[in-house]
């Protein structure tokens, strides 16, 4: 299990081995789990963008890649 796993599981304050979740506790994983998804979006480099105006459409698309990772478990 990879230590970011754990890392979200133990935030979560739940058994690493993840034998003892309930639907409750799956769902509070599953959501710092989307959570980590949007941040790891947001801090998505841009140094594909040569213009202001590619900028604007880079950043346009990772907004929006974050209310879908957001959304996916509401």
């Amino acid at each position: 299990m990879s230590e970011k796993i754990k890392t979200i599981l133990d935030n979560a304050k739940k058994d690493v081995s993840g034998k003892w979740m309930d639907v409750g506790d799956v769902h509070i994983l599953l959501e710092n789990m989307a959570k980590e998804c949007a941040t790891a979006v947001k801090n998505t480099g841009k140094q594909c963008a040569y213009t202001t105006h590619d900028i604007g459409i880079v950043e346009c698309t990772i907004n929006k890649c974050v209310q879908s990772v957001e959304n996916l478990f509401k």
